[in-house]
């Protein structure tokens, strides 16, 4: 049986080759063991939004901020996710977020 580490990458693999659905249902599975993975929320969350269901992907986003709230991913996830909905206050605010949790990533 693959672990979370091992299934978030083949999900991650699964999206960047554009099977949405198969990545979906491996991030699923993740958070099915563990509904607090934060790679998975943001994973998901963020594919979610890709697919326009931006509303769930958001709150997908939302919660892995709140689970890691110095999380360049899930800060930039949401900032994303959120201009994409034209609520680009906040947006800016979650980007700048994203840019101090990681300051130094190109």
């Amino acid at each position: 049986m693959q672990g979370p580490k091992e299934l978030l990458n083949a999900a991650r693999r699964a999206q960047k080759a554009g099977r949405a659905e198969e990545a979906a249902q491996i991030y699923g599975r993740v958070l099915t063991f563990d509904a607090d993975n934060v790679g998975a929320l943001v994973g998901l969350g963020v594919l979610l939004a890709e697919m326009r269901q931006a509303e769930r992907g958001e709150a997908l986003l939302r919660r892995a901020v709140a689970r890691a709230p110095n999380s360049a991913d899930a800060c930039a996830g949401l900032g994303a996710v959120l201009h994409d909905q034209s609520k680009f206050g906040e947006a800016i605010e979650w980007c700048e977020r994203g840019l101090k949790a990681a300051p130094d990533d190109k």
